[in-house]
This record gives C-alpha cells, sequence and structure tokens, in this order.
C-alpha cells in the first residue's frame, strides 16, 4: 500500500513539471521590471510559450531606461548580445521573432528564468556571477523580434515554461487582466497610435475657437468582435449626442480608438464647463458593457 501511494505522488509529481507548475523545489519570484503595473506598464501574457511580456507604455520610458532585475538569486548562464544585422542591397532583411538582447539564470532545484528583448549595451552581468534577488541585470528594450519596449520573461521548471500567474509563482500576488486601458486624453487633432507610443499628447483645455474634441483610449490586449463605446457628457450630465460605438476589427497586442466631438457652430456659451468622456468595453460573447475609462476635459 505504501509503495503504491508513493508511486502516485511521483506521477502526480511528474504531471505538474509537465504543466509548467513544479521543479525540485519550490521558488517564488519578483516581479522582474521596474515598473508600476497598470500605470507605466503591462502584462501582454503569450499562453502558447508562457511568456509573461511586460510592456512599457511609451517609447520615451525605454530611451530614459527601466531597469530589469533578478527575479530570483542565482547564477547567470548566459548573456547573448543580439548580433548586428548583415545588410545586403537588393536582398529581403531577416525580421523573423527572435529573443535578442538576452541573459538565462539558474535557480536552485531545476529552475530558470530568461530575460529577452533587453536594451542593447544595458546588460551588467556575466556569465558565472552569482546574482541576489531584485539585483539589477540590464533594462528593457526592444531587441530581437520586439516590436514595441518590452521584457520577454519566461520561467521554466526542469525546462518546462511555467505560467507564473496560474502556477502562483509570484512573491506578491500580481493580478493579471488579459484586456485594459494604458493611457488616454484629448486632442484637438487625430493621432496615431506610434504618435501615442512616443509620449503623451493630451490636452485638458477646449475654447469654441477649436474646431473639435477627439477623445482617445489606447488598449492592450483586445481580440476580435469585441465592442468599445464612446459617450460625451456634457456639464449638466446629460449625454450629447449618440454613443459612438465600434467593433474590434482583429486581435491586436496594442490598439488606439477615438471619438469626435464638434465644437464649431454646434455648442454655446451654456455648454462651458467640465465635460466627460465615458469609454466602454463589451466582450464579444457577454451582452454586458464595462466602463473602463472616465476623462474630463473643460470647454470655456
Amino acid at each position: 500500500m505504501r509503495n503504491g501511494i508513493v508511486t502516485l505522488f511521483w506521477m502526480m509529481a511528474a504531471l505538474l513539471v509537465s504543466e509548467g507548475v513544479m521543479a525540485e523545489g519550490s521558488l517564488t519570484f519578483n516581479f522582474p521590471v521596474s515598473c508600476k503595473l497598470g500605470q507605466t506598464c503591462f502584462v501582454l501574457l503569450d499562453k502558447n510559450t508562457k511568456t509573461t511580456n511586460i510592456v512599457l507604455n511609451t517609447q520615451q520610458q525605454m530611451q530614459q531606461g527601466v531597469n530589469v532585475v533578478a527575479a530570483a538569486a542565482g547564477t547567470v548562464t548566459t548573456v547573448k548580445k543580439e548580433p548586428a544585422p548583415v545588410v545586403i542591397p537588393g536582398q529581403p532583411q531577416d525580421v523573423s521573432p527572435s529573443c535578442g538582447n538576452q541573459i538565462i539564470i539558474q535557480h536552485d532545484t531545476g529552475w530558470l528564468t530568461q530575460y529577452c528583448h533587453l536594451k542593447d549595451d544595458s546588460m551588467t552581468v556575466s556569465v558565472g556571477q552569482q546574482v541576489q534577488q531584485g539585483q539589477v541585470i540590464g533594462q528593457v528594450g526592444q531587441s530581437g523580434g520586439a516590436n514595441f519596449p518590452k521584457l520577454g520573461f519566461m520561467i521554466l521548471a526542469n525546462g518546462a515554461p511555467a505560467d507564473p500567474f496560474t502556477a502562483h509563482l509570484w512573491c506578491n500576488t500580481i493580478p493579471y487582466q488579459p484586456y485594459g486601458v494604458i493611457t488616454n486624453g484629448f486632442s484637438d487633432h487625430p493621432v496615431t497610435l506610434e504618435e501615442l507610443m512616443n509620449g503623451p499628447v493630451t490636452r485638458q483645455a477646449f475654447t469654441l475657437q477649436d474646431k473639435q474634441v477627439i477623445g482617445w483610449v489606447r488598449m492592450y490586449g483586445v481580440s476580435q468582435g469585441d465592442m468599445q463605446r464612446f459617450t460625451f457628457y456634457k456639464p449638466n450630465g446629460q449625454a450629447y449626442g449618440a454613443p459612438q460605438e465600434s467593433t474590434i476589427s482583429g486581435d491586436y497586442s496594442q490598439w488606439f480608438g477615438s471619438a469626435t466631438l464638434q465644437i464649431g457652430g454646434n455648442l454655446t456659451l451654456q455648454d462651458f464647463g467640465t465635460w466627460t468622456l465615458l469609454y466602454e468595453y463589451k466582450l464579444k460573447n457577454s451582452n454586458a458593457w464595462q466602463a473602463l475609462n472616465k476623462q474630463t476635459f473643460t470647454l470655456g
């Protein structure tokens, strides 16, 4: 009977390892980027590879420098710099995804952590070096196959990738929201996602001499078939015009939506004051709208 119980235990342990949730021992990990989740960065989880992509809100942050830290104490086994691209005139360039500048750290009892897309010339450790949990090892970058500033972070248990959110591997509870608002603001002219990724573009006060107010929202993790809705509210709390709805056209890691309030000839002195723009989101398999963002501007 005792042998049967032991055999059952090891069968369960092997299953857990294959799912990437257990190694030979137990470890928990620090969040590996010195950013404020939900304020200056957000998480995109690749469920296929179990890579935790920690994305910076703007290119400006990357240029200023955002530190990457060791998620747990261990020994550096890999420090790899992305090779400079070889440009051959008239030949197509290789743009296949890659880890870019990367560091791998070996931890106790079968755990590894991998840090990808690090900023050029930011890596501060060498192979064989012992590092402590929370020690700076580099900075968030855009090397390899990254199309925006991010850290590609992976935890492996005996070679099997682990999802740190479902396996409860974080030292502190870190909520994961698969979609949400990154930033928001207002402008008097149309803006693009590329423009917003370079830094904040926003204005809070408008006059009757302005032609329009454009309210915008940057989202992450949107899916095809989901819907978004903008509604402008006057200072007296009444909705102005019909809600501006649209359907998300595809699956996007980052999405930009906007709504326009025409000023010239449509508004009067009675409309002076603080206006509100409500942004709502609805999943394709749901009938319920979720209020994700509310922002204000003044007209006067």
